[in-house]
């Protein structure tokens, strides 16, 4: 929710400064969308002892994070998430805990991830559900102030040698800046 709002707000303070036509508006809003969301769509199976890296290059316009987070959910599936650790890496290489072995004995398709303190931490969840999202166990309040652009990445590894494997199939990441 706060994501929207930046973006209606950054919307709003746009066309009071500017006598804008609906075109203006519409490019505007399509500029937003572009600048701020990048997808990674791919299918690598991982096991014990194999993980999954995944790259995702973000290239905006935005020179300054003011907001970021995962849009959607991270396409994983696994019959235990708590074998899982995830890990996002920032372009400068420094690491942010998502999971770290948390959710218990279920199983998953999906993982919803949001920074934010309306949502319980994965670290505290005793099951993880697909219906519902998670704090990272790291806050990703580092990033703020930060340039976005560069080579991103989201580790998974399996941590547990129990023979149980799993399926990655793709993940999102929205940021949200200033331009200049």
């Amino acid at each position: 929710m706060k994501r929207i709002v930046l973006i209606l707000t950054t919307l709003i303070a746009f066309i009071g400064v500017n006598s804008c036509s609906q075109e203006d508006v519409s490019k505007a809003i399509a500029d937003a969308i572009k600048n701020s969301f990048f997808q990674k769509d791919e299918s690598l199976n991982f096991s014990y002892g194999s993980p999954v890296l995944s790259e995702l290059n973000v290239t905006t316009r935005i020179i300054k994070v003011t907001d970021i987070g995962f849009v959607g959910n991270l396409n994983i599936k696994h019959s235990r998430v708590g074998d899982l650790q995830i890990t996002l890496i920032k372009p400068d290489g420094t690491r942010l805990a998502i999971a770290r072995n948390n959710g218990g004995d279920g199983s998953i398709n999906s993982l919803c991830i949001v920074d934010s303190d309306d949502y319980e931490s994965i670290a505290t969840a005793v099951v993880v559900r697909e219906s519902e999202c998670y704090k990272p166990i790291d806050s990703f309040s580092s990033i703020i102030g930060e340039n976005p652009n560069g080579i991103w990445k989201l580790e998974i590894k399996d941590t547990v040698n129990n023979g149980k494997n799993g399926r990655f199939t793709g993940w999102g990441l929205s940021v949200f800046g200033k331009t200049e």
